[in-house]
């Protein structure tokens, strides 16, 4: 019995070339159907490879000794002056053979989109290799709310997505991005421009609230800004004593000053008894009110191993770590 024909698919989708010289090109993607997510990320793949390819001997060797300290530096080696040169060139060959690139979303498929989503595919090696600012795909970036500097060639395709069983490529053409040049005034902007530039501001605005609280948490209590607690100190206090979470210090350094002052008076709450519970169980990260170590709650390494330090060394003399 004779074989199967694989069933294909073909969609537009946009190639916006770094150089202005040449035009933004509507090109076809044609894929098997079983290969719908992956068919875009090879045809990208492909192109920058062939770029890549083309580039220069003086670019080609800036790009090998960008990429030998970037993998020197994940594996814990030092620059190309260092580790860096313990380097293979079989493996810099095996990562330069990759061409990774980014996707960056210009538009999130979500419910109120139809589940459409627009995505910018570029090369995530472009500053390493060299390639001048692609202004045009830029200035869509920053049209859609998301100014990014998009070096090299870029791309520009549509999804629909569920994030569940459902996945679809669809048409993205010349006719998406109508309307975002000044040559072109009296041109509507795109529907998904206006959804992008909403995604955008919502997402600022909530960026925004949320810093906003957590300065209003930090600095206010019943509405009132915290001093420090430490005598002449003008700073605002910005953490607590994890203890007693009745006294305010803007640093460490000024808990450790005052705890001999303020030790007496540090009431030890059913807060203090957990606290307790669960150094115990793990003296080498004490539990803070907030249920973090010592570490992450204050503005050093360990607060408490400080503390017990100023103290004369005895553990049950140190201050408690402060936490927000």
């Amino acid at each position: 019995m004779a074989a199967a024909k694989a069933k294909t698919k073909s969609v537009k989708y946009l190639l916006i070339p770094s150089d202005e010289s040449l035009p933004i090109k509507e090109q076809t993607l044609t894929f098997d159907v079983k290969n719908e997510i992956g068919a875009m990320g090879e045809a990208v793949r492909a192109h920058f490879q062939a770029v890549q390819a083309g580039l220069s001997a003086s670019a080609e060797s800036k790009f090998r000794a960008s990429l030998r300290d970037q993998i020197a530096a994940k594996v814990g080696g030092g620059g190309a002056g260092g580790a860096g040169g313990a380097v293979s060139n079989q493996l810099l060959d095996q990562f330069s053979a990759m061409c990774a690139f980014d996707m960056i979303s210009l538009l999130q498929h979500t419910k109120e989109t139809g589940l459409e989503g627009v995505n910018l595919y570029v090369d995530d090696q472009a500053i390493a290799k060299g390639f001048a600012l692609n202004k045009r795909a830029s200035l869509i970036c920053t049209a859609c709310g998301k100014p990014t500097n998009v070096m090299g060639d870029a791309f520009i395709a549509r999804i629909a997505d569920d994030d569940s069983d459902y996945f679809e490529r669809r048409d993205f053409t010349l006719a998406d991005i109508s309307g975002l040049s000044a040559a072109d005034p009296n041109t509507p902007t795109p529907k998904w421009i206006i959804q992008s530039r909403a995604q955008s501001a919502a997402k600022a605005a909530k960026s925004q609230a949320d810093t906003n609280q957590q300065i209003h948490s930090l600095l206010t209590s019943a509405g009132k800004p915290k001093p420090c607690a430490v005598g002449g100190c003008s700073n605002i206090g910005a953490n607590r004593c994890s203890r007693c979470r009745e006294v305010w210090y803007c640093s460490v350094d000024c808990q450790r000053k005052d705890w001999t002052r303020h030790k007496p008076t540090c009431s030890k709450s059913a807060h203090a008894t957990k606290t307790a519970a669960a150094k115990s169980k793990s003296k080498a990260a004490p539990s803070t009110a907030d249920g973090q170590t010592a570490a992450a709650a204050t503005t050093s390494g360990d607060a408490n191993a400080a503390a017990s330090t100023a103290a004369g060394g005895n553990k049950s003399s140190a201050a408690p770590a402060a936490s927000s």
